[in-house]
C-alpha cells in the first residue's frame, strides 16, 4: 500500500476539529506533527525573499500562533482538496510573507521563479469564480488530477497551492530535474484530459 492510498483525510479532519474545540492534547499533537514541515517552509520562504536577518524560530512561532488563533479559523478553512500538509505549506508561506512585510519591513520581492507556472487554463479551472459552468470545469480538473500517476498528482497539487518546482523538489526530497520532467508530463496529460471533458460539457 502506497503512502498516497493509505492517507486518511478523516484523521486530519478529526485533528483539526479537536484543535478548533480547544483540546490541548490535539494542539500539542498538531505542533509535534507539523513543526518540522513548518520550520522547513519558513526557512525556504525566508531564503527566497532574501530575509536572512529574520529569526526562523520567531517566524515558526508566529505561524503556529496564527494557525491556532480564533478557534483555528485558518485550519478550519481547509477543504480537503489536497492533503492537510499541502494546505499548511501554502498557509505558512503566506503567513511568512505577511510577517516579513508588516513586522520587519522586509521588501517582499521574491527571487524570480524560473520554473514557470501552471498553464493559465489549469489555473482558471481551479480559481475561477463559482458559477455552474465553472463548477463543472472544477469537477473536470479533479477527475483529471485523480487520473494522474501518484507522483504527478502530488506535484500538481503542490503547484496549485503555489509552490515552485524547486520548493517541491525540497518538500518531496526528489531531484529537481525529475520534478521538472514529471511536471511537464502531468501538464500535457491534464491538457489531454481536461479539454475533451470541457468540450463535452459545452455541447
Amino acid at each position: 500500500m502506497t503512502a498516497e492510498t493509505s492517507y486518511d483525510v478523516e484523521k486530519d479532519r478529526e485533528l483539526v476539529r479537536a484543535c478548533a474545540a480547544g483540546c490541548d492534547a490535539a494542539r500539542n499533537k498538531f505542533v509535534e506533527q507539523y513543526q518540522r514541515l513548518i520550520f522547513k517552509v519558513v526557512a525556504t520562504t525566508k531564503s527566497r525573499f532574501r530575509a536572512d536577518r529574520a529569526e526562523t524560530e520567531d517566524m515558526v512561532g508566529h505561524v503556529f500562533e496564527k494557525l491556532l488563533e480564533d478557534d483555528c479559523r485558518r485550519l478550519c478553512a481547509w477543504r480537503g482538496l489536497s492533503k492537510l500538509s499541502t494546505y499548511i505549506v501554502m498557509i505558512t508561506r503566506n503567513l511568512v510573507v505577511d510577517y516579513l512585510r508588516k513586522d520587519h519591513g522586509t521588501p517582499c520581492m521574491p527571487v524570480p521563479d524560473c520554473d514557470g507556472v501552471l498553464p493559465e487554463a489549469i489555473q482558471r479551472e481551479e480559481f475561477a469564480e463559482t458559477t455552474a459552468r465553472q463548477d463543472a470545469r472544477l469537477k473536470a480538473l479533479r477527475v483529471a488530477l485523480d487520473a494522474l500517476p501518484q507522483q504527478q498528482r502530488a506535484i500538481m497539487l503542490l503547484r496549485i497551492e503555489g509552490n515552485s518546482l524547486r520548493e517541491i523538489s525540497t518538500l518531496m526530497a526528489i531531484p529537481h530535474g525529475t520534478v521538472s520532467v514529471w511536471n511537464s508530463r502531468a501538464i500535457e496529460r491534464l491538457r489531454g484530459l481536461i479539454v475533451p471533458m470541457i468540450e463535452t460539457q459545452s455541447l
